[in-house]
């Protein structure tokens, strides 16, 4: 999903909360018909909730590469690499972590930064290679 992709998501969604209304309560327009302006203006918002949310999920670097590549209509996010310790911590819950990049070096860092104690060696490899053991595994319909 590129920035443009993701504002035309985030508009139809919209429409899909509001049933089809604008904030006027009035029909909402087919993306191709706003006008450029608006379409610029949900992709400033789109990238912005891209930014943020990759700086949540990841480090900075990547975030940059996430940044650059939402900047090229053309090129598509990188795959989701997710997982979490399936572990108990003293405070909750295990956090389920998410790293949007194929690039090993983002993944790498990532994975040392956020990996606890209960995460083995060879899953950390695992992981920096953009694999998933089952172990960790983030089941489906779980953020």
């Amino acid at each position: 999903m590129t920035e443009r992709s993701a504002a035309r998501t985030a508009y139809e969604a919209y429409g899909d909360a509001t049933d089809g209304k604008n904030f006027l309560g009035d029909p909402m327009p087919e993306w191709h018909d706003l006008p450029e302006p608006i379409r610029r203006a949900w992709a400033q918002a789109a990238a912005a909730i891209l930014a943020h949310a990759s700086y949540l999920l990841m480090d900075e670097g990547a975030a940059r590469h996430l940044r650059e590549l939402a900047e090229d209509e053309r090129n598509p996010l990188p795959p989701v690499t997710r997982w979490r310790c399936p572990e108990p911590h003293e405070h909750g819950p295990a956090a389920a972590f998410g790293i949007h990049s194929s690039r090993r070096e983002f993944l790498g860092a990532s994975v040392d930064r956020n990996a606890c104690e209960h995460i083995t060696p060879a899953e950390r490899i695992e992981l920096k290679a953009g694999r998933v053991p089952a172990r960790l595994a983030v089941p489906d319909g779980d953020q």
